[in-house]
């Protein structure tokens, strides 16, 4: 398991869909317009869930290791504390 640097922080109600066409199983950047109320995140990390209501398959949990303020895309890490980096479809939450 990788070890993230820094602290974990926490944004509230950042939701939004995938805009990726798709976002593949080894992306590392994830574009979504709800991206842009996530915090900055450089030195430290923030955990999201893609597709939590399991709607194409099992959650999967990413971890951003890279968020400029208001930006509507996200540098990422796969498959996080367990889950597996699947492909998801434009349109996932």
């Amino acid at each position: 398991m990788a070890i993230f640097t820094g602290r974990r922080l926490y944004t509230n109600n950042v939701q939004g869909t995938v805009t990726d066409n798709p976002l593949t199983d080894s992306a590392t950047t994830l574009n979504s317009a709800g991206l842009a109320n996530l915090a900055a995140v450089s030195s430290n990390h923030a955990v999201i869930v893609l597709d939590p209501l399991r709607a194409a398959g099992a959650p999967e949990l990413v971890i951003v290791t890279a968020h400029t303020g208001s930006a509507t895309s996200a540098t990422i890490t796969r498959g996080a504390y367990g889950t597996s980096a699947r492909q998801h479809a434009a349109g996932t939450l």
